[in-house]
């Protein structure tokens, strides 16, 4: 069963996670664990993190091996079978008060840091779960991006630069003394990247042009038998296909010498906007994400247009 499916109905308050777009990521894990051999990644080796969605959940399958700077090794017994993923919601910033706002409430609610957030264009609220098929867990808060109009994370101390995930916890545990809230932000920070760095991939891969995107259906009678016995079917998902992306990270992007991160960057492209005038193609409105062309062998699907619109960035904050 897959992740989402078991959180919908086993989680205690499954309304968190209700109405979600799914993505069914686990070619990109294995991907990111098992063909990458970086060891160390940060959160801006990720080149384009704007939300394809306002509510979405990227889910993928632990893998059995994990790939430490080349050499395979076994995962833990306990982790196999394991199956990880992240809830985000996206907040899209249509004025300068929303900015305003989003700082009042991280104050009110314990950040008491700068936030030096004036060029956000979305706020990213990411929640990490796992599940082993008969119990879910998640992580005691949620870890908060600030993405501007290009799809980098915004860091939050500049000019050092070194800090861009803000880490909240839940306000059920309002009632921990400092020290143990700290322990708890520690901890959280320490195991958070596992499992949300893959699901920040599927994000930066969703926007390269020749990742392909469909959506999937559970068998009807499958997902009958599951409302039965739930009251609720099964969920539909999406899957990418990175085969040709993979190639061109390999081929062009050299990513096997100069490592997946340097290499994504040839994916990296930009917005434009066509929210005013006439619109795109003299109809469509709004802000379309646009990828620079990627030159290289036709086996590896890259079309031969200047150009391919992806996904238009429709969300609206709440």
């Amino acid at each position: 069963m897959h992740l989402i499916d078991q959180i919908l109905c086993r989680h205690p308050d499954p309304n968190e996670v209700t109405d979600t777009q799914t993505i069914l990521a686990d070619n990109v894990y294995h991907y990111y664990m098992v063909d990458n051999p970086k060891d160390k990644w940060s959160v801006t080796d990720f080149p384009n993190l704007a939300p394809p969605f306002e509510n979405f959940f990227v889910e993928g399958a632990m893998p059995s091996m994990i790939n430490n700077n080349g050499n395979l090794i076994p995962r833990p017994a306990h982790l196999r079978g394991v199956r990880t993923g992240v809830h985000f919601v996206a907040m899209e910033f249509e004025s300068p008060e929303q900015i305003e706002y989003t700082r009042h409430y991280f104050k009110q609610i314990g950040y008491q840091k700068a936030l030096p957030i004036e060029s956000a264009k979305w706020c990213l609220r990411l929640t990490p779960y796992a599940g082993d098929g008969k119990t879910i867990s998640h992580a005691p808060g949620h870890v908060c991006l600030f993405i501007d109009d290009q799809g980098a994370v915004i860091p939050l101390d500049p000019p050092a630069n070194e800090s861009y995930t803000m880490y909240i916890l839940d306000p059920k545990y309002n009632h921990l003394s400092e020290t143990d809230a700290q322990k708890l932000l520690h901890d959280m920070n320490e195991s958070s990247p596992m499992m949300i760095y893959p699901a920040l991939l599927t994000i930066s891969f969703m926007h390269c042009k020749n990742v392909y995107m469909e959506r999937q259906r559970p068998p009807a009678a499958l997902s009958k038998k599951h409302e039965r016995r739930h009251g609720k079917p099964l969920c539909t998902w999406r899957t990418l296909t990175i085969e040709p992306m993979k190639k061109i990270l390999r081929t062009e992007g050299k990513s096997e010498s100069v490592g997946l991160p340097r290499s994504l960057h040839i994916c990296h492209g930009h917005f434009k906007d066509y929210t005013k005038g006439k619109g795109l193609f003299g109809k469509h409105h709004g802000n379309y994400w646009w990828p620079w062309r990627v030159q290289g062998d036709p086996e590896t699907g890259v079309s031969g247009k200047d150009y391919k619109v992806i996904a238009p960035i429709t969300t609206k904050a709440k």
